[in-house]
């Protein structure tokens, strides 16, 4: 690059010399010579003219292209790394939403158990029931064993009724509970879901803005080009005009 300004430099001093001999030949009354300097500068301003701006194209191109394939190089990291963050993002998603379902199942399992334990401990029982047990509690200690036998098988039936009738009753109110709990449970998953889509969106915003604020740079780079490379036509155009 040094070099070529050289060139051109060495070139702006030797039209300079010869612009100066065609008016001293002018000013003397010289004027074949004056003619002969003056197609000698017109061709070589048409000469240097059509090198400089072969040359100066080729620079433009050139420019253009590396700032077009720095764009390019750029969107494409950009869209790597978006790409790896979004994957690593749905990985961890989906890792979570296997990790709360889990656990929805086994909240369950455990609470089924315990709602088992608490019927198991703690059947309720009619009063005539209890009472016939007492009834049959006392003949026993009387050794009336005959009428606390009666006793006892009539309590055994209550009491096989009254269990089987608890039960319905206690299997009602738990899959009523666990209604309860399952709809606990969904609305905890749809608000982790809603918050996912949220994250996507969030993703997806972020993304876009600095895909543009790389754009914007990328038309301001473009744009400056254009500015510096037309004042170096204009240059051009001024330094091989004649004075």
């Amino acid at each position: 690059m040094a070099l070529v300004h050289q060139d051109e430099q060495t070139v702006t001093e030797f039209l300079n010399i010869l612009e100066q001999h065609r008016i001293e030949c002018e000013q003397n009354g010289l004027y074949v010579e004056a003619e002969v300097a003056l197609k000698r500068l017109q061709e070589l301003r048409k000469h240097e003219e059509s090198r400089r701006r072969e040359a100066i194209k080729s620079r433009h191109i050139a420019e253009k292209l590396d700032v077009e394939e720095t764009y390019l190089i750029e969107i494409e990291e950009l869209n790597n790394r978006w790409n790896q963050r979004i994957a690593e993002y749905e990985e961890q998603v989906a890792q979570s939403e296997a990790d709360l379902i889990a656990k929805h199942e086994q909240d369950r399992k455990d609470w089924q158990y315990s709602m088992q334990d608490k019927f198991l401990l703690r059947p309720k029982y009619s009063k005539e029931l209890l009472n016939l047990r007492k009834i049959e509690v006392t003949l026993a200690k009387a050794r009336e064993y005959q009428d606390a036998a009666k006793v006892k098988m009539q309590a055994d039936v209550m009491q096989k009724w009254e269990l089987e009738d608890l039960k319905r009753d206690w299997q009602q109110k738990l899959a009523t509970r666990e209604q309860h709990l399952q709809k606990k449970q969904d609305t905890e998953l749809e608000a982790f879901r809603i918050k996912v889509v949220a994250g996507r969106q969030k993703l997806k915003r972020d993304r876009m803005e600095e895909l543009n604020k790389m754009l914007k740079r990328y038309n301001n780079l473009k744009l400056d080009l254009d500015k510096k490379q037309h004042l170096e036509r204009v240059r051009l155009a001024k330094f091989v005009r004649p004075r």
